[in-house]
């Protein structure tokens, strides 16, 4: 054939087609990886306060690398699903928001529109580790997060696991420039602000106003005294106890648990204060402010970005192992899982403030002298389960609130009487928290609770919480 002819063209183009065959393979290579990349930044980068490095890994307790379709499917999850999750939260008054301006401004409801906050004030995790059933109720969730305390938290960790097998867990852990002490060798300790500041930091214990002043009064105090004795946060916060033993509870609760501990690397209080701490919380000392909140909820959204990469289109959940039957009279949110009923006399319904509601102990005027009272309630089981109360209690450092000491027995067992004393302890400030007292195995069916008060001198009364009806122990 003549050359130039559509035949020999056609043969050219075929030839030029197969040379650049793997020109394009290596285009497309390049653009994957370069989209790989730009994905990956996007993602990780997505909010300009967050910023990756390896040491994240570890404090989140991430580990691994994701493919390319996890990067791309995760990116389009942040913007479409991220927002439809359903958050819970457990904690102390931290989660729940006290004493900042606008309980609105605290972690989980920066989280999503979607946060169901179960955090008890002044209280642990007791009352939903028992009353898993009771507080969670029918209801869906696919994040959980739980503030660390130092009782209960594990329990409801499985708990949650149990019943939520894909949910994406996060364990907070939040420290207070209250927890830090003065720790001399002999074994005696003087708390930062309500002994050692009074006595060796005069003109600067309001260290927001003189951090650097009340630093410096640390430091040379640590230096004056070195070999005597050190600042220390106390062993229920060390590395030890949560950070260390992360690895075992991913294990035992799989790989959707995270750990978010903005203050993994602080070993040093003086540090601790300077560098992390001193705008991080309000002027008690103890709860986190506005920009604390802030924090936390940027490093929750964090996580919970990349563990999406993993999560479900459709998360299982699975039946509770065990039941429950409780009432919490001191935040409603936490009854609206529960269906339980139950009676009361010679109590009275008060709220003294606008979120904290209590049954004081008032008797029956046409009654005797004695000030009684009963709560009747039902084990709707078909089982022996455990029963125990919840109470108002302060410590004897509280200045304006003591309340009575009150004897209380049930139906069951009338001849055991056991004292509720409503004092808890701790001396280093003014606490006001929920106490609870078990009372003993009850059977199926109905059991009055009898209260009788025992003194009349204190300011407040009695002030009943709550009832657990439930299957195992917490204490």
């Amino acid at each position: 054939m003549m050359k130039g002819s559509p035949h020999n063209r056609h043969s050219l183009a075929l030839k030029l087609g197969r040379l650049a065959m793997p020109l394009v393979a290596i285009a497309i290579v390049i653009t994957r990886c370069v989209s790989y990349k730009t994905f990956r930044r996007q993602l990780q980068y997505a909010d300009p306060k967050t910023v990756e490095t390896k040491a994240d890994n570890n404090l989140y307790g991430i580990l691994g690398t994701e493919s390319y379709e996890d990067i791309v499917r995760t990116f389009r999850l942040h913007q479409e699903d991220l927002q439809r999750l359903r958050y819970v939260t457990f904690g102390t008054s931290h989660t729940w928001g006290a004493h900042i301006l606008n309980r609105q401004d605290a972690y989980p409801y920066l989280l999503s529109p979607n946060v169901t906050n179960l955090a008890i004030r002044g209280s642990r995790y007791e009352y939903p580790s028992k009353c898993f059933e009771s507080t969670i109720g029918d209801r869906i969730f696919d994040v959980a997060v739980v503030e660390i305390t130092s009782s209960g938290d594990e329990l409801l960790l499985h708990k949650l696991r149990q019943r939520f097998p894909d949910m994406i867990i996060i364990y907070l852990r939040h420290l207070s420039s209250y927890d830090i002490s003065w720790c001399w060798k002999n074994g005696t300790k003087e708390r930062l602000f309500a002994s050692w500041a009074p006595k060796h930091a005069t003109g600067s214990a309001d260290y927001y106003r003189s951090l650097p002043l009340f630093l410096g009064k640390m430091k040379d105090f640590s230096e004056k005294h070195k070999g005597l004795g050190e600042f220390q946060f106390p062993a229920v916060f060390q590395e030890q106890n949560f950070v260390a033993r992360m690895p075992q509870m991913q294990q035992e609760l799989g790989q959707n648990t995270f750990l978010v501990d903005l203050y993994a690397t602080v070993k040093d209080p003086v540090e601790f204060l300077y560098k992390n701490f001193g705008e991080y919380t309000l002027l008690d000392h103890h709860h986190p402010s506005e920009l604390g909140h802030e924090n936390y909820a940027t490093a929750i959204k964090h996580v919970v970005q990349r563990a999406l990469r993993k999560y479900p289109v459709n998360p299982r959940v699975n039946e509770m192992e065990s039941h429950d039957s409780c009432v919490n009279l001191f935040q409603d949110e936490l009854n609206l899982g529960s269906k339980v009923k139950f009676v009361t006399t010679g109590f009275t319904r008060e709220c003294y403030t606008e979120h904290k509601c209590t049954f004081e102990l008032v008797g029956d005027e046409k009654a005797s002298e004695a000030i009684e009272g009963a709560l009747t309630v039902i084990n709707p089981g078909d089982a022996f389960q455990n029963l125990s109360i919840s109470f108002m209690a302060s410590n004897p450092s509280h200045k304006s609130i003591s309340y009575p000491n009150t004897e209380v027995w049930t139906s069951i067992n009338p001849t055991n009487k056991i004292i509720a004393k409503p004092v808890t302890r701790g001396n280093y400030r003014e606490l006001h928290v929920v106490k609870s007292m078990p009372l003993g195995e009850i059977p199926p069916g109905k059991v009055i609770i009898n209260f009788q008060l025992l003194d009349n001198t204190k300011d407040k009364p009695f002030r009943l919480v709550g009832f657990m009806i439930y299957t195992g122990n917490v204490e």
